[in-house]
């Protein structure tokens, strides 16, 4: 009997910021892709070679094209659910290479809008840590909606051995807390896919709706509005917060109390 094969739920696109074959953080992302496969349902991790891509020239754009490795480097992201970086820390921040691919996909249309994404790292004392903010800083602008736990920093020189001499992660503990990482990306992704897009075009344009239109407008939909603390909150307030700041648009940026201004109405 024929096994019909199962879509997975999520495609992600996996990024190295290091360019080195025996790179940990290349080895981090092949233990991941390894998780997906075995331990965590409905995902599948497609990892992007970011070499070829040429240094970022704008008079590399003609007439609204790009060249055919940045058109199908774009490609690849826009076809992403969500994003899972490997970031090595270059003098406390993100690589070149990586800074570069996340430029190139940047230039309009913006390929990294509204996904989900997250970030491991492994290096020195501090494991990439001070890149991965770096990283979150640039993915505000870009509409990136980062997970914000479980975190993921690896000593990798620290004993006992984390990775072997080709660069493969071996260490029990790590593949674990690997694991945890890759689990919250796939319950977020899967939740920004559900609402984040409708959210979106519910608020834009309610500065100046009062509380009851609000609530009005989400009742006719069938959708409790006090999921998302508006009630809670002050809902024309809110929405003006969300009118202003598309980034607090991201899921699980939706919980705890609010500092909100006044609405003009």
């Amino acid at each position: 009997m024929e096994t019909l094969a199962v879509k997975p739920a999520i495609k992600v696109a996996a990024l190295c910021g290091s360019l080195r074959k025996g790179s940990f953080n290349r080895g981090l992302l092949r233990s991941a892709i390894q998780l997906s496969k075995e331990s965590v349902n409905g995902m599948e991790i497609e990892y992007l070679d970011i070499s070829p891509l040429p240094m970022l020239n704008t008079d590399l754009e003609v007439n609204g094209t790009f060249p055919p490795v940045v058109e199908a480097f774009r490609q690849k992201i826009l076809q992403a659910d969500s994003v899972l970086f490997a970031s090595p820390e270059y003098n406390f921040s993100v690589t070149g290479p990586l800074k570069n691919a996340i430029d190139w996909a940047s230039r309009p249309p913006n390929c990294w809008a509204d996904k989900a994404a997250a970030i491991v790292s492994a290096g020195g004392s501090f494991g990439g840590g001070r890149a991965q903010y770096h990283l979150r800083q640039i993915g505000v602008y870009l509409d990136l909606h980062f997970i914000n736990k479980p975190e993921f920093y690896l000593n990798a020189f620290a004993p006992p051995a984390k990775f072997d001499s080709d660069g493969n992660l071996i260490d029990p503990p790590s593949k674990e807390r690997l694991k945890e990482v890759l689990l919250s990306l796939l319950a977020f992704t899967l939740r920004l896919k559900g609402r984040g897009p409708h959210l979106r075009r519910l608020f834009w344009g309610y500065r100046c709706k009062t509380p009851q239109a609000i609530n009005g407008h989400f009742s006719k939909r069938k959708l409790n509005c006090s999921t998302f603390s508006l009630r809670e909150n002050g809902g024309c307030s809110m929405a003006h917060r969300f009118c202003e700041d598309r980034n607090s648009l991201a899921v699980n940026r939706f919980t705890g109390p609010r500092s909100t201004r006044p609405c003009s109405k």
